[in-house]
């Protein structure tokens, strides 16, 4: 499946903020609902489509769509290029070309604040040409510094 992110706003037809029925409705695909978690003290809802590779991630108590995380065999398409098909130096460069304030972390990959994008790459400090394991985009404040 061919997701466009647009920052801040969608990932294709999932727009942030919209409702967790609406979104599941719309999709009419099967999958795994994972309750009451709590990351640093917030409560939150995934929604897995394990077979199409997407994981659709509600923060709040209303279900509204705050980030989205896209893997195999997902298109994670961003200014004309899929993230998903590069390796991990190749997305590096290609995010800088648009934001060069990224943020790197060993063992987890880079954020891009600037875009609300996240690339998950746990090898890429052992191996910078590893392939990218997932990639997370977020509405607006959904990544903080």
């Amino acid at each position: 499946m061919e997701f466009i992110i647009k920052p801040f706003v969608s990932v294709g037809n999932l727009k942030f903020g919209s409702d967790r029925e609406s979104i599941n409705n719309s999709l009419n695909l099967k999958f795994k609902a994972m309750f009451d978690k709590t990351l640093s003290g917030v409560n939150f809802v995934t929604d897995h489509y394990e077979v199409e590779g997407l994981i659709l991630g509600y923060l709040n108590p209303e279900f509204l769509l705050r980030y989205v995380i896209l893997t195999d065999p997902c298109e994670a398409i961003f200014e004309s290029k899929d993230l998903l098909e590069m390796d991990y130096r190749e997305c590096l460069e290609f995010v800088r070309k648009f934001d060069e304030d990224i943020e790197e972390e060993e063992y987890v990959g880079f954020t891009s604040y600037k875009y609300g994008i996240a690339i998950y790459a746990p090898n890429a400090a052992e191996d910078p040409e590893c392939d990218i394991e997932a990639v997370t985009v977020g509405e607006k404040g959904y990544f903080k510094k």
